[in-house]
C-alpha cells in the first residue's frame, strides 16, 4: 500500500487520486471522481470488514464492490470504491436468485476460525448486539456468557464450545444486493465478522419479521 499525505491508503494499481476530494452530492456519494468509480462515506470497521471479503471470497460465487483507496478526512471516513451498475430489487422471490443466494451465504461460512467478534476485533455492531452495550466477545466463553444473559429462563443453554465461527455478513437482505444477469453483488458489510452460523440465521429472521412478503423460505 501506497500512503498519500499521510492520510489516504491506496491501492498500487490503482489510478492516481486527489488528495481533496470534491463536495458531496445529496445521498452521501460522490459519483464519477474518476471514471468507473465512486467515493463513499462509510465507517472504518465497515472498510475493514469490505477489505477483508474481497480478498477472501471468489468473485465467481459473490462479488463485493472493490475498494482502491481509503482515507480520513475531518474526523469523516471515506472509501473509493468500483461503481456497480446493478439492479437492487425492492424483494427476492425469484426461487433461482433465492437459491443463488442461500448458495452465497453457505459458501461464505465455509471460512472459519476460532474467535468470535468482527473482523478486526473490538465491540459487535448490529441488530443482534445491544446499542448500549457494545461488548466485546473476544472468546467463546464471552460469547455464551453474553447470549445466555438474555435468554428467558428454561429454554436451555446457549454453547459454542464445539461450534466453529464462520464468517457471516449479517445484513442479508435485498436491500444489500445488487444483481446484474446472474453476479449478484453483496454491499454493507458493517456488521460482519466470524460468528455461529445461528447468528446469520438469527439476522435473517430478524428481516423477515419486518416484512415477509419480501422473502420466500428456503434452507440455508
Amino acid at each position: 500500500m501506497a500512503e498519500l499525505k499521510g492520510t489516504v491508503a491506496v491501492n498500487e494499481t490503482a489510478a492516481p487520486i486527489e488528495a481533496q476530494p470534491p463536495p458531496l452530492r445529496k445521498g452521501g456519494d460522490r459519483e464519477g471522481w474518476h471514471t468507473g468509480n465512486q467515493v463513499r462515506q462509510i465507517s472504518s470497521e465497515e472498510t475493514l470488514n469490505q477489505l477483508h471479503a474481497q480478498d477472501l471470497l471468489d468473485p465467481a460465487v459473490v462479488r463485493i464492490p472493490r475498494i482502491h483507496a481509503h482515507f480520513q478526512t475531518n474526523g469523516v471516513h471515506y472509501v473509493v470504491m468500483k461503481y456497480v451498475d446493478g439492479e437492487k430489487r425492492e424483494s427476492i422471490r425469484d426461487l433461482a436468485m433465492i437459491r443463488t443466494i442461500a448458495g452465497i451465504v453457505n459458501y461464505t461460512h465455509t471460512f472459519t476460525r476460532d474467535i468470535p467478534g468482527p473482523v478486526n476485533g473490538g465491540a459487535c455492531y448490529g441488530p443482534l448486539w445491544s446499542e448500549d452495550d457494545r461488548s466485546a466477545l473476544p472468546t467463546k466463553e464471552h460469547l455464551e456468557d453474553y447470549v445466555n444473559s438474555g435468554l428467558i429462563r428454561n429454554v436451555g443453554k446457549f454453547t459454542v464450545a464445539t461450534t466453529p465461527m464462520v464468517f457471516t455478513h449479517l445484513d442479508i437482505s435485498a436491500r444489500n444486493l445488487l444483481i446484474k444477469g446472474s453476479c449478484v453483488w453483496l454491499l454493507d458489510w458493517e456488521f460482519a465478522g466470524y460468528f455461529p452460523r445461528s447468528a446469520e440465521i438469527a439476522t435473517l429472521r430478524l428481516d423477515l419479521g419486518k416484512d415477509p412478503a419480501n422473502w420466500t423460505s428456503i434452507t440455508i
